[in-house]
């Protein structure tokens, strides 16, 4: 968690092929800020900064690690975590617990900060955030559709929030067998969401980082 977080930060490793056991480079981003780097976003989204591909025999492997995305024009900074301790120290620092020096003056503009567990939820929220929308209507909204998906026997492993070519939102479901489905969002059910469930939430800004399937649910209760 140490380092500049204002800027990238990048360090080379070398990582053993699992398929042929050679050595070979990997570039790990522990640090990406896209006004800076303007390249790296696009790689964050297809996943590319975590793919490792031996120089010998060609395997390609995913390489997880911790790693801070910091989207500074819209003063978002969502934090990739690996474990427990690194989820504690990003919770410390998004507090401003333990915020580097470097960083505080850009305190002055209130910033919005998520905490992610997995590269998909990391890309799931920068489209989320790139298209206008609360990350916690998304995932109220998939309550509902597990729900649904249940009725009709499907059993939902992994459930993301994705966009169309014909900018329609959808979510991309994986089930128990690996099968993937796909659903459109109404956003009626959005708005019914944000009129109903989030009237009394703080400033999307201003709620806590770590918006997921838990804290849906958690929601979802407190209206019982």
């Amino acid at each position: 968690m140490e380092g500049d977080t204002a800027m990238s930060k990048i360090s080379e490793e070398t990582i053993k092929c699992p398929k042929c056991g050679k050595e070979s480079k990997f570039v790990m981003w522990s640090s990406i800020n896209t006004v800076l780097d303007p390249e790296m976003k696009k790689k964050v989204l297809t996943g590319e900064i975590f793919k490792f591909k031996c120089n010998k025999c060609g395997c390609e492997a995913r390489i997880n690690y911790s790693s801070l995305y910091h989207q500074m024009e819209d003063r978002i900074m969502i934090y990739y975590v690996q474990d427990e301790e690194d989820y504690e120290s990003a919770c410390n620092m998004f507090s401003g617990e333990d915020m580097p020096e470097i960083f505080e003056d850009l305190m002055a503009e209130k910033y919005l900060y998520r905490i992610v567990t997995s590269p998909e939820e990391l890309r799931e929220k920068i489209i989320i955030f790139d298209n206008g929308l609360d990350d916690r209507e998304i995932e109220i909204a998939k309550i509902f559709y597990i729900g649904q998906a249940k009725k009709q026997g499907i059993k939902v492993k992994h459930i993301f929030f994705d966009v169309s070519s014909e900018d329609e939102y959808m979510f991309i479901i994986f089930d128990e067998n690996g099968e993937t489905k796909m659903a459109s969002i109404e956003k009626e059910l959005l708005e019914k969401i944000r009129e109903e469930v989030l009237k009394d939430s703080p400033d999307i800004r201003e709620d806590r980082f770590d918006i997921d399937e838990n804290w849906a649910l958690e929601k979802m209760m407190e209206g019982k």
